[in-house]
């Protein structure tokens, strides 16, 4: 039996904390009512089971969920939406995570020990402070900074820009693979590899290590673009320094740069060659 707009009251905690409570504030939080909605609804008090369709919502004490069909039980464990999903969720510096995707699933069951993950799938951008992803799937670990997304993934991290096939952060530390391109705003500087992995702190990338096939741009003294290629690149905020080794080759244009490694200072854009170097250029004649 249809009926238009029916609302159920769920006063459960495996509900609430399961799917809106950060690890930091699950241990202390009450018990707490979850609220869903939906123009039909369909429960099984045998076990609990809900069906809903048709403008679903699902509110808890830190979050809720929007989407046009969803399912899951009373009595704890996974929660599905499907259909132009759309929600809020807390964050762990105190803000706000948004996600708008095809499909989310919200698993972690009811005892408190267990991992709690968000799985969004189809069309994924998820947005908080000074970040944003767009990517095929995003697995967030819920009320952490923890996640791992693929599938076309773009990255926006403030001054940084991902572009990569998979993106990953733990705590402060973060990896990427197959990047196409990566590209720091502020100093200019556009790499490409197979895998790279590095470290954030304060919303900013402080030190980061590229392996494989690994290609940068950047620009010199003069503000001349040099392009550099080698097996490994390593940026260091701390020593103020991007350094290329294993098979390197720096170009401009008309001039060929080799040698064992390529120095590039941060600060004012000079670079050395270091071990074996060797330059050919163009002479130009009368």
């Amino acid at each position: 039996m249809k009926i238009i707009r029916q609302y159920l009251m769920v006063a459960l905690a495996c509900a609430t904390a399961v799917f809106f409570t950060p690890d930091a504030v699950l241990s202390a939080a009450p018990k707490g009512t979850a609220t869903l909605e939906a123009d039909s609804m369909r429960y099984d008090p045998s076990d609990g089971a809900i069906t809903a369709s048709g403008n679903v919502r699902f509110k808890g004490p830190e979050g809720e969920v929007f989407g046009d069909w969803g399912s899951g039980a009373t009595g704890g464990g996974d929660f599905e939406m499907r259909g132009s999903v759309r929600g809020t969720f807390a964050d762990s510096d105190g803000g706000s995570v948004d996600i708008a995707c095809d499909s989310i699933r919200l698993q972690g069951g009811m005892d408190e020990k267990k991992d709690r993950t968000v799985t969004a799938v189809g069309g994924v951008t998820l947005s908080r402070a000074g970040e944003r992803l767009v990517a095929g799937t995003v697995v967030w670990d819920l009320g952490t900074e923890n996640y791992s997304a693929s599938g076309g993934v773009i990255g926006e991290f403030g001054a940084y820009l991902i572009d990569a096939d998979k993106i990953s952060r733990d705590q402060e530390r973060f990896a990427a693979e197959n990047v196409r391109e990566y590209t720091d705003l502020q100093r200019r500087i556009t790499l490409s590899a197979a895998k790279v992995s590095g470290i954030v702190n304060g919303g900013s990338i402080v030190e980061l290590v590229a392996g494989g096939d690994v290609t940068i741009t950047m620009p010199d003294s003069k503000g001349a673009m040099t392009r550099v290629r080698g097996d490994k690149g390593v940026f260091s905020v701390a020593r103020g320094t991007l350094v290329v080794s294993g098979n390197t080759v720096a170009s401009q244009t008309g001039r060929n740069l080799t040698s064992d490694s390529i120095v590039y200072d941060l600060d004012t854009g000079r670079v050395e060659a270091v071990g074996k170097p060797t330059l050919v250029f163009e002479v130009l004649r009368d």
